[in-house]
């Protein structure tokens, strides 16, 4: 294996750890429309805390200081979250959601019980 291609599978594979969430919210999605500077889940990568959420298990720390970030930073947007998320997760039956949808709604949901513990 080349220098190159080795860099090129270790840049995509250091991608996929950092971004965390297996899918971001759609840019007409109504939390992302709500919430546009809301952080991504990170995901567990074995190290550190781990948060258990709805399905699946988060970095613990570091989504907590981005999610705390947000906050101080985007009071205006936590208002307009709360509104949204609560209506958005209690109106969404899952049986009939794709693959894409249900993760984006477990993460959104295990986004939304580490916000309600830091408010």
């Amino acid at each position: 294996m080349t220098k190159r291609n080795f860099l090129l599978i270790s840049i995509l594979f250091i991608s996929s750890i950092v971004i965390g969430q297996s899918h971001a919210l759609p840019s007409d999605h109504p939390v992302a429309k709500a919430a546009p500077h809301l952080p991504l889940m990170l995901r567990f990568k074995g190290s550190g805390t781990a948060f258990y959420g709805e399905k699946n298990v988060y970095q613990k720390e570091q989504n907590e200081v981005k999610i705390r970030e947000w906050i101080k930073k985007y009071p205006e947007e936590l208002v307009k979250y709360n509104t949204i998320v609560t209506s958005f997760l209690s109106d969404n039956e899952l049986s009939k959601k794709s693959d894409e949808e249900k993760e984006i709604f477990n993460d959104l949901m295990s986004q939304w019980i580490m916000i309600k513990q830091l408010q």
